[in-house]
């Protein structure tokens, strides 16, 4: 296949995006990046976005939408994505820590997907760690592809990689509920890392580590998860979309994302 598309989880830029949304973008174009996926509009409307992203040549890949937004103001999200171009969007987050729980998400989710589905969009779950984890034999995660028919998955590689399972072999696996984006990140265990990896780390990585929480995601080359092994499967498996992501980008997130994309580049080659 030719060379995968790049985009950016704009999260890693989420302190610049703030102050200059427009710059942002204007940033993400100028390093290489045919796509975004969003996180957020920081108030900014969608004629505004979508000026912006014919401005910069930007394709929206995705958009993460928190799940109480899709629960309460579906309609008007789907107004908002459709004007801006975008089909995918994605449950970013839910936490997972019994049957309850469980269920309690199935139950969200469920009625969201067909109404999504009806209407010309795609529905999908990015993963964290706790998702692969067992309930009854199950993974969190499967039991949700189970469930939900209408699901799609938009695999995080490293925390795929944190919950301690093969990411090449959970992307092969799994290759029936992922489309075509798919979640490039790097990391590393904070308890075994280089001395490199620990300078790195910024504040927010430090304050988990303080809580028990010691898997950090970085740089693109800088970490331990087995990217170029990643890449080369979702070449095979011919996704369409690379999308770049780092939680704690250091020291912030335009000099994090120019680190990455440039490694990230010469491993796609």
């Amino acid at each position: 296949m030719d060379m995968a598309k790049l985009s950016i989880q704009l999260y890693t830029l989420r302190e610049a995006s703030k102050d200059n949304f427009e710059q942002v973008l204007k940033f993400c174009s100028e390093q290489g990046f045919q796509g975004v996926e969003f996180a957020g509009f920081y108030g900014h409307s969608k004629e505004e976005i979508k000026s912006w992203l014919d401005k910069y040549h930007l394709t929206v890949t995705s958009a993460h939408v928190p799940l109480e937004e899709l629960e309460h103001d579906l309609q008007q999200t789907m107004e908002f994505h459709r004007f801006i171009g975008n089909h995918r969007i994605v449950c970013p987050f839910y936490l997972v820590t019994d049957q309850a729980s469980l269920r309690e998400l199935i139950e969200k989710l469920t009625p969201i997907a067909k109404t999504l589905t009806e209407n010309g969009f795609d529905l999908y779950y990015h993963n964290h760690d706790h998702e692969l984890a067992k309930m009854e034999d199950q993974y969190i995660l499967d039991c949700l592809c189970d469930e939900i028919p209408q699901l799609k998955l938009e695999v995080d590689t490293f925390w795929v990689y944190a919950a301690k399972q093969n990411p090449v072999e959970f992307l092969q696996s799994h290759k029936d509920r992922i489309d075509d984006i798919v979640h490039i990140k790097d990391g590393f265990d904070g308890r075994n890392c280089t001395q490199e990896q620990h300078d790195h780390l910024p504040n927010e990585a430090f304050n988990r580590m303080q809580r028990g929480i010691y898997m950090c995601p970085c740089s693109i080359g800088l970490g331990n998860a087995p990217v170029k092994d990643v890449i080369e499967t979702c070449k095979q498996m011919e996704i369409e979309w690379f999308i770049l992501e780092n939680d704690f980008p250091y020291p912030d997130g335009y000099t994090d994302v120019a680190r990455s994309i440039h490694t990230l580049k010469e491993f796609i080659k």
